[in-house]
C-alpha cells in the first residue's frame, strides 16, 4: 500500500504512510467522519494530525467536562477564546483521552517529522509515467520529466503539488508533445499553450509559474528557487525570469531592500542636478524639466538612459545571459538576451527595463 493523501471534510490534506492509514481508518470509523478521498501528495506533521482530530471531535471533547463556557461558545459558533480553553482541556484531559485513543497515540509517534515521498509512490502518478514509457519515442522525455519534477519538489512542495495537478489533468502525449523541444536557447517568441499555459499562470506567495516554464521548454534547465539571485539556469547560464500582464509593460529589476539604483554612478550625477527629485526616481518628466543641465552632464536624455542601462546591467545582470519573460495576455514567452534590454526610468529605487 503506497503513501496516501488524506483529504478531510474541512479541506485539510495530510500525507500518511501505510501504518498511519490503518490508524486513521480506525479514527474514521470511531468518529463517524465523512468518507475521505486520496489523490495527490503533500507532507504532514504530527501536530497537523493532532489538530485535525481535535478539531473534528472538539464538541464531544468539551461537552462532558467542566469547560461548560467553552461548550456554549462552541454551540453558538463563537470561536473566540477557544485557544485558552483548549490549553485548559489539554492540561486536564489530554493524557486520558490519548490513552483511550491508541490509534492517535500511534499516529503521533509515526509522523513526527515532515516526510518526502518517492515520486512513484502515488499509484496515479505511477500509471501516468507508465503510459509515457509505453511510447518508446518519448522515453528520454519521461526521464527528463522525472528530473524536472524532482527539481521542483526539492525547492518547493507547494509548487510541486500544483504542477502535478496541472500535468495529471492532461493526456501524457499532449504533455510530452509540448515539452523539451529546444536543444538550444531560442530567441524568438514562443506561443505558450496546453499545460505550459496553465503552469505559466500559477501564482504563489513569492513565486509564479513563469519561473518553471524554462524547465519544460529546453532540454537542460534548472530552477534555482530562492537560493540565488538568478531564477533559473539554462544550459549552464543564469537567467532572470519575469512575468508581465501585457507586451509593453516594463519589467522591474532589483529589490528595494538590496538597493539597485541607489548608490550608482548615475544617481550621484543626477543628484548633483537635483538631489531631491532624483533620489529614487528618474522618469521622463523630471528629466525634461532639467533638460539644460541634463544636456551638459549627459549630452541629452538618451545619455541618461544609456547610463542607467549600463548601471543596471552591472548591478543586476553582471552574470546573467538575459531575461526569460512570460506575457499573460498573449500567452507568449521569450528568452531576451542581455544586449536587447535597456533601462529608461527608475521608480522607488528600482530599474524599469524594456526590450529594444
Amino acid at each position: 500500500m503506497p503513501y496516501r493523501l488524506l483529504k478531510t471534510p474541512s479541506g485539510n490534506e495530510y500525507l500518511l504512510s501505510p501504518s498511519d492509514m490503518s490508524l486513521v481508518e480506525q479514527a474514521i470509523v470511531s468518529t463517524g467522519l465523512q468518507p475521505v478521498s486520496f489523490d495527490r501528495q503533500i507532507a504532514v506533521t504530527s501536530q497537523d494530525c493532532y489538530d485535525w482530530l481535535i478539531e473534528q471531535e472538539w464538541e464531544e471533547l468539551v461537552k462532558n467536562t467542566d469547560l461548560k463556557e467553552e461548550y456554549e461558545a462552541f454551540r453558538k459558533g463563537q470561536p473566540s477564546g477557544k485557544g485558552v480553553y483548549r490549553k485548559e482541556w489539554e492540561k486536564k484531559y489530554k493524557r486520558d483521552w490519548l490513552k483511550q485513543n491508541q490509534f492517535l497515540l500511534g499516529l503521533l509517534k509515526e509522523t513526527k517529522k515532515l516526510q518526502y515521498v518517492p515520486l512513484h509512490s502515488d499509484p496515479h502518478l505511477q500509471r501516468w509515467f507508465d503510459n509515457i514509457a509505453a511510447h518508446s519515442e518519448f522515453r528520454w522525455k519521461c526521464r527528463r520529466m522525472e528530473q524536472v519534477l524532482e527539481n521542483i519538489r526539492q525547492k518547493s512542495m507547494e509548487c510541486f503539488k500544483d504542477v502535478m495537478c496541472v500535468l495529471m489533468s492532461y493526456e501524457q502525449i499532449d504533455v510530452l508533445n509540448h515539452c523539451f523541444n529546444y536543444s538550444q536557447v531560442p530567441t524568438h517568441k514562443i506561443p505558450v499553450t496546453g499545460f505550459l499555459k496553465d503552469i505559466g499562470h500559477l501564482t504563489w506567495q513569492k513565486k509564479n509559474g513563469a519561473e518553471l516554464l524554462p524547465l519544460f521548454l529546453v532540454i537542460d534547465a534548472l530552477w534555482n528557487g530562492d537560493q540565488v539571485i538568478y531564477d533559473t539556469t539554462v544550459f549552464g547560464k543564469f537567467w532572470h525570469v519575469k512575468r508581465s500582464e501585457v507586451d509593453n509593460e516594463m519589467m522591474r529589476m532589483g529589490e528595494p531592500e538590496n538597493g539597485s539604483y541607489p548608490g550608482s554612478t548615475t544617481q550621484a550625477l543626477l543628484q548633483k542636478i537635483d538631489s531631491k527629485t532624483f533620489g529614487n526616481l528618474v522618469t521622463w518628466k523630471p528629466l525634461t524639466e532639467h533638460a539644460k543641465a541634463i544636456d551638459e552632464v549627459f549630452g541629452g536624455i538618451q545619455g541618461v538612459h544609456d547610463c542607467l542601462t549600463f548601471d543596471m546591467q552591472e548591478r543586476n545582470m553582471r552574470d546573467a545571459e538575459g531575461i526569460f519573460r512570460f506575457v499573460k495576455k498573449t500567452n507568449t514567452c521569450q528568452f531576451i538576451l542581455r544586449g536587447k534590454i535597456v533601462c529608461r526610468q527608475v521608480r522607488n529605487g528600482r530599474y524599469d527595463v524594456s526590450v529594444v
